[in-house]
């Protein structure tokens, strides 16, 4: 090798013939590596190439999706089968011709939208919240009198 000193050569001297050798050797191993430099860029170029038709498949898909969007008319709010009374505000189910809180005529009263289970919960009558209450205050007296009772 280049720098190293040959068999028969002195202090580092590399004769001709190993000079030959190494070169070579360096050209064979260029060679190799130029060979998969080219594969390697082959591939790249495979792989753009596929990226740009899958781009391209991506954008015509969202003109297509754009066109649907389009032509499909904007949602409207969605009622969930109840009517707002417009007297006392009490939501009423759908098939009710008089409001269950005040009694007046449901027919031209809106649909409710929908709500979230706190909203709902909200409209329920009270005496479910005082049921509620009475179960949360029975259970605290049951802990307190089981605490009182400890040694």
């Amino acid at each position: 090798m280049i720098g190293q000193p040959s068999k028969g050569g002195i202090l580092g001297v590399v004769s001709g013939q190993d000079y030959r050798d190494g070169r070579a050797a360096l050209r064979e191993q260029n060679a190799v590596l130029e060979e998969e430099l080219a594969e390697r860029e082959a591939e790249l170029q495979r792989r753009e190439h596929e990226l740009a038709e899958r781009n391209a498949e991506l954008l015509a898909k969202d003109a297509e999706l754009a066109e649907l969007r389009a032509r499909v008319p904007p949602p409207t709010p969605a009622g969930d089968g109840k009517r707002r009374c417009t007297a006392c505000e009490r939501v009423n189910d759908a098939h009710y011709k008089f409001c269950l809180g005040c009694g007046a005529d449901l027919s031209s009263a809106p649909l409710a939208p929908e709500q979230s289970d706190a909203v709902a919960a909200a409209h329920e009558p009270p005496q479910r919240f005082l049921a509620i209450a009475l179960a949360v205050v029975a259970l605290m007296a049951g802990v307190i009198a089981a605490l009182a009772m400890r040694p």
